[in-house]
């Protein structure tokens, strides 16, 4: 049974509620391009890396592979989106970005310069 772990930084760019406690992440990253990895028992009260997971946010996650899935197992946040308050459009024009991403790149996609372009775009929302 292969089992392999690797760390990256990533910006969270969708999350999608799966059983009570768990979350399916999608992720862009600067070598690995866009991954899907699911993040069990995220949402437990005693979880501590569900304040990581907010969209738009840069975290620094190691995901391991096993059985063909990608598993989230830390996350921490190196940049914070929400760390400030926002106002409604800056709000709404991080959300479009997020979900355009989302839309144009399939996943494990490696398009050059789309992490660095990407963060550069949400730095200028953040203002």
């Amino acid at each position: 049974m292969a089992c392999r772990y690797f760390t990256t930084t990533a910006i969270v760019i969708k999350k999608h509620q799966l059983k009570e406690s768990d979350l399916l992440i999608t992720l862009l990253t600067p070598y690995q391009g866009k991954i899907v990895a699911m993040a069990k028992g995220v949402r437990n009260i005693k979880s501590h890396r569900l304040s990581s997971l907010q969209l738009g946010n840069t975290i620094k996650a190691q995901i391991y592979k096993k059985n063909n899935y990608q598993w989230l197992s830390e996350a921490k946040t190196t940049n914070s989106f929400l760390k400030q308050p926002k106002n409604l459009v800056q709000s709404n024009l991080l959300f479009y970005f997020l979900e355009i991403l989302n839309q144009l790149i399939a996943e494990n996609q490696q398009i050059e310069n789309i992490y660095p372009i990407s963060q550069n775009i949400i730095k200028s929302i953040q203002g």
